[in-house]
């Protein structure tokens, strides 16, 4: 889900920032809904310059455009972006409110499991 979601901003950014200009504020993100697994997109938009429905309508749009070039990845590029959020994984936090916030995420998603990046198989030297 993290790899799909890391391959999808820029994309998303580029389809509904960009070329639709919805809203400053464009981003896909992971979900844990009591242990379902999804992904959300977000768009903050003024209400007075774009409706829900359009905005709907046009995530709907994004979510074809980007289906088809995801149908259209090709092995080597799969495998970039599995290495690349590898390395993002193995990073040692730079400073301490990356540790904070990822901790953070653990409580406000009511997962607590603070030690994932161990268990994921991704141990950070301090």
């Amino acid at each position: 889900m993290e790899l799909m979601v890391m391959h999808m901003e820029e994309p998303c950014f580029d389809f509904l920032r960009t070329k639709e200009t919805l809203g400053y504020h464009v981003y896909p993100t992971c979900r844990n809904t009591s242990g379902v697994l999804g992904f959300s997109v977000t768009v903050e938009t003024q209400a007075t310059k774009f409706n829900s429905e359009l905005v709907e309508l046009k995530i709907e749009e994004f979510l074809v455009s980007y289906g088809e070039k995801l149908g259209a990845l090709t092995e080597e590029a799969f495998n970039t972006q599995v290495t690349a959020l590898v390395k993002l994984k193995e990073c040692e936090d730079t400073h301490l409110g990356e540790e904070v916030d990822r901790n953070w995420a653990e409580v406000v998603t009511q997962q607590y499991v603070f030690d994932r990046l161990n268990k994921e198989g991704f141990v950070r030297e301090h």
